[in-house]
């Protein structure tokens, strides 16, 4: 990631190919037009050297009204679909493309001459989801972390200028940052846009120039400077040009790209970096016609035919059955620390709370929303307490629903190394449950999945780990556990373990998963709540010990578990004189905070946590199989606290994900993914652009090639296969449309033959390339930063719409 990555923050990589799917674009013809209409941004929100060759993912099978139906002014005809060709030569413009993002979340265009406002911008929109790391499971393991929304404050000040152009000024403030032997000083980043002609003007991209500095923010130093331009010569050819460096010189990268024509161009690309003291550089140059892309470097030729591509949806919306309209998720409102607006503005949601300062800018405890078509400012109380507990509630479906859909997690002794462990993907075949890839365990990143030759069975006659298979699938939203029927378990002898015997598994066997609640105030608790694993100790007032944060597994026959109360919102360590089960420092294992095992109402579930057999002892493992459980998540970050505001005596409380069910539809049967054709996924809708769940795979960006491991460097990790626009989603008895929002385009390699055949030749010589530290102009912006008001959240300007759903929804 380069530096304009880091510290604008960041959007999946590709760039500005074709927009389908309605409005939305310029709004019009000249810089003038967009403003007076409204339009959020008048340049490319991505950059792309290729134009992409084919439209999205087609429509859908749907029984429902049809889309065509829909007014003009529904969500459904004004939201674009973007799509664009992905290249490891592009991924310079990564960074780019991070940039544009975030800029179009501005809503600079919409605001323009309306005076400077702040903009929450939140960087989880724009950041690259094809990162490798998403394959495997991370750190953050089950706290909230994952999921949170992160925002980002901008000021901004747009107007059209006395040559006719449109200008913005933008000021951006980022904490320091440290990890391990790394660090990074507070920033505070300025940048200026100046857009003279449209994107409708000047296709693809527009006539426009950004020029960036970012600056220590306690010295003043220069930390690293850049450009992002299109120039136009006389003959109407357009150069994209664009330039990035750090002051120590550790890292640069540079681009530039000429296209000849609508269909054809040529580029260089540059980037040097530092790997763990070793210093890395690419280079590589490019060119391509209307069937053909080819680069070259070093060492390289790669040809690729524009023709034949895989295509791959990042972000989607849902849409209203009946009217068309955005499907709202009600995740969070923002607020300021001070009535009159002057204060540190800051976000509370459902994962917690965000604000520049963590929250240290609060007096006392209220905080202030203003309503921006009124001008009234509503107090709301705010009250953040140290850990959340949250409510597990369990769904079902069958293995029959589920075909060839990934399963993660399943474990065995190593056949020729029984000291060490190994975990399986397993699928459901139709007809039984098989393994079809291993991976090391005893591993850390991504797991280094190694494709089995054959598939083989699952032995459910000999099983280490009792009568339960436990897995972990994206597709179903986590954790996920197959029930086996007729077990019958054998103790052990001579130092051997126990095993357990089933019968297999069918079609019709449950399939179980959990969708999670936080708890409020006023939500129903049990009284007593019982633990078994991963129990946390609170050893003094103070809370748990970073040295030891839960109790040792206890295996005593008859062990009755750790008992617990929750009052004023806070888990209670019964066993410690009622003593806080808070976390306030984690340890360096841990800094993602600590989530607990299984809390379980013993005074209704004691039943089916018997162990069986007449025992009359409890299998505390069985806490994660009940109806209903609880676990407690606590820690020193904001997503591992429970923020809350009040009006009056109303608690404020925020959308969850919306768990969708979605049944994948492709009757090609020589198509990749038609082994899920018919096939029951479960997905998660955190909100617009955002849902979560489809199978990924990787492939190496170097060959564009598709590879089972997922390890290493040059990976990059994309969904098996795309949703089709009109397609729907059910919660419950509510039915949703579809759409792809983002869609990626890769193409499929050739043999460097075909490319010379048909005449494409990559330059022989770097195109001539812009320095940032010579051709980058200071904004000239230091020090100038306005008061202003948030007014954009999200790319949403908070209109008399957007407040009055919101005041709805508040109640007010």
């Amino acid at each position: 990631m380069g530096i304009a990555a880091a510290l604008f923050a960041g959007c999946s990589s590709g760039g500005g190919g074709t927009v389908a799917g309605g409005g939305g674009g310029g709004g019009g013809n000249t810089v003038a037009d967009a403003v007076a209409k409204g339009a959020s941004s008048v340049v490319a929100d991505k950059i792309s050297v290729l134009d992409s060759s084919e439209s999205p993912p087609g429509a859908g099978k749907s029984t429902a009204k049809p889309i065509t139906e829909f007014v003009a002014t529904a969500d459904w005809n004004k939201d674009k679909t973007f799509t664009y060709v992905h290249d490891r030569s592009t991924e310079v413009f990564t960074n780019v493309n991070e940039i544009l993002c975030q800029i179009a979340q501005t809503n600079y265009v919409a605001m323009a001459g309306k005076g400077a406002y702040k903009a929450l911008i939140n960087q989880s929109l724009c950041k690259g989801n094809d990162s490798a790391s998403n394959a495997g499971s991370s750190q953050q393991g089950d706290t909230s972390a994952s999921s949170a929304p992160d925002y980002n404050t901008w000021t901004v000040d747009s107007k059209i200028n006395a040559a006719g152009q449109l200008e913005a000024h933008v000021w951006v403030h980022e904490k320091a940052r440290s990890e391990q032997n790394w660090s990074e000083p507070a920033k505070v980043i300025t940048a200026k846009l100046v857009v003279s002609k449209t994107k409708d003007e000047v296709p693809p991209y527009g006539l426009f120039r950004i020029d960036f500095r970012g600056f220590d923010e306690l010295t003043g130093s220069v930390k690293f400077q850049g450009l992002l331009e299109t120039v136009q010569d006389a003959a109407g050819v357009v150069q994209l040009r664009f330039a990035d460096k750090e002051a120590n010189g550790q890292f640069e990268e540079k681009a530039a790209v000429i296209k000849d024509s609508d269909t054809s161009g040529r580029g260089t690309v540059y980037q040097t970096g530092n790997d763990n003291g070793t210093p890395q550089t690419y280079q590589s140059n490019f060119a391509f016609d209307s069937n053909y892309f080819r680069r070259t470097n070093s060492g390289e030729d790669k040809c690729f035919d524009r023709k034949n591509f895989e295509q791959s949806a990042w972000r989607y919306g849902l849409y209203d059955f009946e009217t068309g309209d955005r499907f709202t998720v009600k995740s969070g409102i923002s607020y300021n620390t001070k009535e009159d607006g002057s204060g540190t503005y800051g976000w509370i949601g459902y994962w917690g709370m965000w604000s520049p300062d963590n929250g240290a800018s609060i007096v006392g405890n209220t905080v202030y929303n203003k309503d921006q078509s009124t001008g009234v400012t509503t107090p709301y109380t705010l009250t953040t307490y140290n850990g959340k507990l949250k409510k597990h509630t369990q769904h079902s479906t069958t293995l029959g629903d589920i075909l060839n859909i990934p399963l993660e997690g399943y474990s065995e002794p190593d056949s020729l190394n029984p000291g060490q462990m190994v975990m399986y993907r397993v699928i459901w075949d139709g007809a039984s449950l098989v393994k079809t890839a291993k991976a090391p365990q005893n591993m850390s990143g991504p797991p280094a999945w190694e494709p089995l030759t054959t598939p083989v069975p699952l032995d459910t006659s000999n099983m280490r780990f009792g009568g339960d298979l436990n897995f972990w699938s994206q597709a179903l939203g986590g954790q996920v556990r197959i029930p086996l029927q007729s077990c019958t378990y054998t103790p052990g002898s001579f130092g051997a373990p126990g095993t357990t015997s089933c019968s297999n598994p069918s079609s019709t066997s449950p399939v179980i998963f959990y969708t999670e609640d936080i708890v409020y105030p006023g939500d129903a608790v049990p009284t007593t709540l019982t633990c078994f694993d991963n129990c946390p100790q609170a050893p003094t007032a103070d809370g748990m010990d970073p040295l030891g944060l839960t109790y040792s597994q206890d295996y005593t026959p008859g062990f009755a578990g750790h008992a617990y109360t929750f009052a004023n919102m806070t888990l209670k360590d019964s066993g410690n004189a009622g003593n806080p089960a808070l976390l306030a420092t984690a340890p360096a294992n841990q800094s993602w905070g600590f989530n607990s095992g299984a809390l379980v109402d013993l005074a209704t579930y004691q039943a089916q946590l018997d162990c069986g057999n007449n025992s009359g002892q409890i299998c505390g493992w069985k806490g994660w199989t009940l109806p209903v459980f609880y676990t407690w998540e606590t820690g020193p970050n904001n997503w591992n606290k429970l923020s809350i505001v009040t009006s009056g005596d109303s608690v404020v409380t925020f959308d969850p994900p919306v768990k969708v069910e979605y049944t994948h539809s492709q009757t090609v049967n020589t198509a990749a993914d038609y082994k899920y054709n018919g096939v029951k996924f479960f997905l998660d809708y955190n909100g617009f652009g955002e849902l979560h769940g489809i199978p990924g795979k990787c492939f190496d960006m170097a060959t564009g090639q598709e590879t089972m491991d997922c390890s290493g460097g040059n990976k990059r990790y994309v969904p098996e296969f795309s949703i089709a626009a009109g397609s729907t989603v059910k919660n419950g008895t509510t039915t949703y449309y579809v759409k792809p929002l983002e869609v990626e385009q890769r193409m499929v390699k050739k043999d460097p033959g075909v490319c010379t055949a048909a005449g494409v030749t990559a330059p022989s010589t770097a195109l001539p390339l812009p320095d940032a530290a010579t051709d980058s102009v200071d904004p000239g912006l230091k020090g100038l930063e306005p008061a202003a008001e948030v007014k954009v959240i999200g790319g949403v300007i908070q209109t008399t719409t957007a407040k009055s759903v919101l005041r709805k929804f508040l109640g007010l």
